[in-house]
């Protein structure tokens, strides 16, 4: 992947005339491929510790090759919560947000620092907090039981087309899509007769 970055900005680029134009496809084109390989990142599993060390490195090789084409931290990011009400005459102040505001470069930071961070203490990590929940969730569901499956697993969708689907979803979207994976998953437990869970389900 990183070979054919460097491919791409040393051998193609370099054919083209630099204009805003030009820059602000390369700044779409980086946001795409990034926001898809944080999705591809965030559902490894299972993870141990020699693989975290090789995702945290990757991830800082990958980000130090984008840099030609376009800084993380100049890409922004508007993650819609809710689908957007309809326009009322209610003054601005009193509406509830709909989108979660941000940067690739804080999103990038913020799941390369999820990684080592143990089960215990996910509940009260900042990571929680300031990485996008379609993320969050998917590095979640990694550390749990492969008996809880990704949405994608108990369906007829391929794995490429799912990754597609949800990074178009809103947040309360992606909630209930993963609600309902929980529900299968205590269904099984109890026919199971398992009385105990895995400690990062209350998460």
């Amino acid at each position: 992947f990183q070979q054919q970055i460097q491919y791409f900005t040393h051998s193609i680029m370099p054919l083209f005339t630099p204009c805003s134009f030009l820059r602000e496809k390369q700044k779409q084109h980086c946001e795409r491929t990034m926001l898809f390989f944080l999705l591809q990142a965030s559902m490894i599993r299972p993870l141990n510790e020699g693989g975290k060390l090789k995702l945290a490195s990757d991830m800082t090789q990958i980000e130090f090759s984008m840099t030609p084409l376009s800084t993380f931290k100049d890409i922004t990011l508007s993650y819609p919560i809710t689908t957007p009400p309809i326009p009322t005459i209610i003054p601005t102040h009193t509406l509830t947000p709909t989108t979660i505001i941000t940067t690739l470069s804080h999103q990038w930071q913020s799941l390369r620092s999820l990684l080592f961070i143990e089960d215990s203490l996910l509940l009260t990590c900042s990571e929680i907090e300031s990485l996008l929940p379609i993320y969050v969730l998917h590095h979640i569901f990694g550390r749990m039981p492969s008996d809880l499956s990704y949405p994608f697993q108990t369906g007829t969708v391929d794995y490429v087309k799912y990754s597609m689907w949800v990074l178009a979803m809103t947040q309360q979207e992606v909630a209930a899509l993963f609600a309902n994976q929980l529900r299968v998953y205590q269904q099984m437990v109890t026919k199971r007769g398992d009385k105990m869970y895995p400690d990062v389900y209350p998460v």
